[in-house]
């Protein structure tokens, strides 16, 4: 048991690593269908507006501006082609414009559960063409598809499943339970007020985005509170792990014939932050080790502490993102995404 928490705790970083990136992929994996009548203009609505108050994970993803480079644009077809295969659901990300992900604090509302998250999008897609794809998609599985009404949303969800799609022209989220109805109401110009410590969070996010995202395509923010990792992993001993003094985080992706990557992370203490440091050095060692094809890459990612702040650098070219996706292509264990949605 004590080699199994060990191996968790060294492996953690990787862990959370591939899931931010799946995170960000997943926004190619939105049921539509291209529609031949499309609304006269995109909404004025941003997603990152319909993000109920104090999430612990943020990103936004300028999908139109990705596009208009040309390692953006093969970033994005090449994600959309992973996990979105199927003609009616590839359509989608064409018509996509701007793309956010949130997961709510635990700390938050009752809401919140170590699975609830939100998948906003908005573009020029239509609602119709939308709930028509995830209705079909669902009848492919056996299963009946639901449609409802919430608000000015159509709402389209599998009775055997997690996860709902609610859609109007020009706006759609996908996401569970209550806190999909919170993300319902501030479309609908009822967003909640929040509680201070939401407001703290929410500051946070602001303040990460200002002097980390510099208005990149892709920015990403991270607000944790104490005995984050131990409730996580249900594990009391996950608190003598590193990374459990991690307490903010922010990442931005500048991408034009290159992607890069700009972050920081901030710990509890000067000297946590050194902790932290080592266990990265450790896990990017034990990765290069482990995807040797990785190893130049990384060797090449900059970390700079200063007091109790993590800062890293890192470039990667159009290149060595083909590799990459070569290299993810021909793994025998790659094989068909799944998807939480419709």
């Amino acid at each position: 048991m004590k080699s199994d928490a060990t191996l968790l705790q060294r492996r953690a970083p990787l862990i959370v690593g591939a899931v931010f990136a799946l995170l960000v992929v997943l926004g190619g994996v939105l049921v539509a269908h291209r529609h031949a009548t499309l609304p006269s203009a995109a909404p004025a609505l941003h997603p990152l507006a319909v993000v109920p108050a104090g999430p612990a994970l943020l990103v936004s993803v300028d999908v139109a501006r990705l596009r208009k480079t040309r390692a953006g644009a093969a970033f994005v077809a090449k994600s959309l082609a992973a996990v979105a295969p199927k003609p009616c659901e590839a359509s989608l990300l064409g018509e996509i414009d701007e793309l956010a992900f949130a997961m709510p604090s635990e700390t938050g509302a009752d809401t919140a559960s170590s699975d609830t998250f939100a998948l906003i999008a908005t573009g020029r897609f239509t609602a119709a063409t939308v709930s028509a794809c995830a209705e079909a998609r669902i009848r492919t599985r056996g299963a009946n598809a639901l449609e409802t009404t919430l608000g000015s949303f159509t709402s389209v969800r599998d009775r055997s499943r997690a996860g709902e799609l609610a859609v109007r022209d020009g706006l759609f989220v996908l996401s569970n339970g209550a806190y999909l109805r919170e993300l319902i109401d501030a479309a609908d110009g009822h967003r909640a007020d929040g509680t201070p410590a939401e407001h703290e969070r929410d500051e946070l996010h602001v303040e990460l985005r200002r002097v980390t995202g510099h208005g990149a395509p892709v920015i990403a923010t991270l607000v944790l509170p104490r005995g984050w990792l131990s409730r996580t992993l249900a594990d009391p001993t996950a608190e003598q792990s590193p990374l459990a003094t991690i307490r903010t985080a922010a990442l931005r992706a500048d991408v034009t014939d290159q992607v890069d990557v700009a972050g920081l992370v901030g710990c509890e203490t000067a000297a946590a932050c050194e902790h932290l440091e080592r266990f990265i050095a450790n896990a990017r060692s034990d990765l290069a080790t482990f995807a040797p094809g990785l190893a130049e890459m990384l060797a090449r990612v900059r970390f700079v502490r200063t007091g109790a702040r993590l800062a890293l650098e890192a470039h990667v070219s159009e290149a060595e993102l083909e590799a990459l996706w070569t290299q993810r292509d021909g793994a025998p264990d790659a094989g068909t995404p799944q998807s939480h949605g419709p």
